[in-house]
């Protein structure tokens, strides 16, 4: 089943990511899962199973990580990485 349309607006107070990908952010945001002052937790991060590390990979993830940063100070969504 597509999670992202059985739990569309169900509107969580936590997220526990254990996959990773930047991808579940974003699908988190796009179809309201979470609650306006939720909580996403990652322990994987923005990286993919198959990314290859490079130079620009990890500066394009941590500008990401800085901008989701950036919005929970602000008062969207708090996001977390555990590994930080």
């Amino acid at each position: 089943q597509d999670w992202k349309k059985e739990l569309q607006f169900a509107s969580f107070d936590l997220i526990f990511d254990v996959m990773g990908g930047k991808q579940s952010w974003n699908d988190c945001r796009a179809y309201n899962v979470l609650k306006p002052k939720g909580r996403f937790v990652t322990v994987a991060g923005d990286f993919e199973a198959d990314t290859q590390m490079s130079c620009c990979v990890v500066c394009g993830v941590g500008c990401g990580v800085l901008n989701r940063k950036f919005w929970s100070v602000m008062g969207e969504q708090s996001y977390y990485m555990v590994n930080q």
